[in-house]
């Protein structure tokens, strides 16, 4: 008799279609390296608390990119934004697989990343409408 698929099972294996569905970009970062990407849905990373509600309005606010927004703060929210960078980078990134550690041959490690690609990577993820829509998690 097969096994039942449990409600966790069920919802990640659908979680796992949809992400296989998911739209890719073609994106060509400064080191001439074409890279597979998808979009991040900014606001979800700010309710499972990913991002910071803080920096959600901060990086919101208006007529500020966030790069002018991550100049404005201090070193504490720059820690926090640097870490949700990251995060973001992980998300986006489909192809090539870059992994925390022991890269195999067909993957690359995050230390493997050079600086520039990483940043035009991020402010690609942190453009668009996305940010925009941050604006209604802004504290007034």
């Amino acid at each position: 008799m097969p096994k039942m698929e449990t409600a966790v099972q069920k919802y990640r294996r659908i979680k796992a279609e949809r992400a296989a569905a998911e739209q890719l970009f073609d994106f060509e970062s400064p080191s001439g390296m074409t890279w597979k990407l998808r979009r991040p849905q900014l606001s979800l990373f700010v309710i499972n608390g990913t991002m910071p509600m803080s920096l959600a309005g901060k990086i919101a606010a208006k007529g500020k990119n966030p790069e002018a927004a991550f100049q404005e703060m201090d070193w504490q929210d720059q820690a926090k934004m640097i870490e949700f960078s990251n995060e973001v980078f992980k998300y986006c990134v489909v192809e090539p697989r870059v992994v925390e550690s022991n890269p195999t041959k067909d993957e690359l490690s995050y230390k493997e990343i050079e600086l520039d690609d990483y940043n035009a990577i991020v402010a690609w993820a942190m453009g668009g409408d996305e940010v925009k829509n941050l604006e209604t998690f802004r504290s007034e």
